[in-house]
């Protein structure tokens, strides 16, 4: 308790942050900002949008650039902006009286048809006009998506300055995909805590933002690495975690590979053999892939190539070692690796001591 610019919020009954938190289209991270738990300004925002914006078109400058936000970012300020800096966006828009008026005969045909169909499922009908409330600085294009099922009527609206497309598109295919932000919200909180803001101060909260944000980053990479056809693919953070990251292994550090040595019934194995193949960095400086990961096997690899003279050598070795001559090689852990591959080729070795190998 006590943190900077935490705020008790009504709805929720506690004290806590609203923090304004940006995703691209695919769900890559892109900014938080930590605010205090309540409805964001204007004048708040739209800064935020301005360096946003402006470090987006300095990485991309020939990219078209669209907002896509609730409610609360629908302010004369935005819109404003927007329009000023040739930015697109769409905007949920909350309900009013003078919205209700555009739609009340379509609300109504819309309830007789339902009640006219068999009462399973939805009826969902469209409209489009041009309105703007009194704070607005000129009329923008609206859309009113009106729903009747067996629980009584819905009816939503969004503002939109894009010109083409039917209504109907705009708000399923364009505005509903807003809905996927929602969930890469709760991966990035509940998946990985980044509600866990409980210092003091404001700022260390915030760096504790920028180090969730890179968690997301690095969960989001791998399940971009899996293949699109798996389940991986799909998969929420925890899923990830506790199938791929969370998991007994050992690990065995070679010249050119990595190899990880899995559990016999590991429930991830195939796809730890493509993970590492298909990650952007899993390439030495020439070019050349990494191996793939081994499957956990209990039997003995060869191991290096030996020379006809350490062979002539290597099997007076062993003959004087199996007759209990122990002044040559005393012990497993102190045999040369003649006598070790020697022994892995009469079947003696353990794959303990062929791991070493491995």
């Amino acid at each position: 308790g006590g943190q900077q610019l935490r705020l008790f919020n009504a709805h929720h009954d506690k004290y806590g942050f609203q923090p304004i938190v940006v995703f691209d289209g695919a769900g890559r991270f892109v900014s938080a900002i930590l605010r205090p738990a309540k409805r964001p300004s204007g004048a708040e925002i739209r800064p935020h949008l301005r360096r946003l914006v402006r470090a987006i078109q300095i990485n991309w400058p020939n990219i078209r650039i669209l907002l896509r936000g609730d409610s609360p970012y629908c302010n004369p300020q935005v819109i404003d902006w927007c329009r000023a800096n040739d930015v697109d966006f769409i905007f949920g828009l909350a309900p009013t009286t003078t919205l209700r008026k555009h739609v009340a005969d379509l609300e109504a045909s819309t309830t007789a048809r339902f009640e006219a169909s068999a009462k399973r499922g939805k009826v969902r009908r469209f409209k489009k006009f041009v309105d703007g409330a009194a704070s607005w600085s000129r009329v923008e294009r609206i859309i009113a998506r009106v729903e009747v099922g067996a629980h009584g009527g819905d009816i939503r609206f969004v503002v939109t300055n894009l010109a083409g497309g039917k209504a109907k598109a705009l708000y399923e295919d364009v505005y509903c995909r807003r809905g996927a932000a929602e969930n890469h919200i709760k991966s990035w909180k509940a998946h990985l805590a980044a509600d866990r803001t409980s210092c003091t101060r404001a700022t260390a909260n915030q760096f504790r933002l920028f180090l969730h944000a890179g968690a997301y980053w690095l969960m989001w990479g791998l399940r971009a690495a899996t293949p699109r056809l798996s389940s991986f693919a799909v998969a929420q953070f925890d899923t990830l975690r506790l199938r791929l990251i969370k998991i007994a292994a050992r690990v065995v550090e070679m010249k050119s590979q990595i190899r990880l040595h899995l559990p016999t019934f590991c429930p991830g194995q195939r796809i730890l053999r493509i993970v590492p193949i298909a990650s952007p960095n899993s390439r030495h400086k020439d070019g050349a892939q990494t191996p793939r990961t081994e499957p956990p096997t209990g039997t003995c690899e060869p191991p290096p190539a030996i020379t006809p003279e350490q062979s002539r050598r290597m099997t007076r070795r062993v003959e004087k070692h199996r007759n209990g001559d122990h002044s040559v090689a005393s012990g497993r852990q102190s045999l040369s690796p003649c006598i070790k591959a020697a022994r892995w080729q009469q079947g003696l070795c353990r794959p303990s001591i062929a791991a070493k190998y491995a």
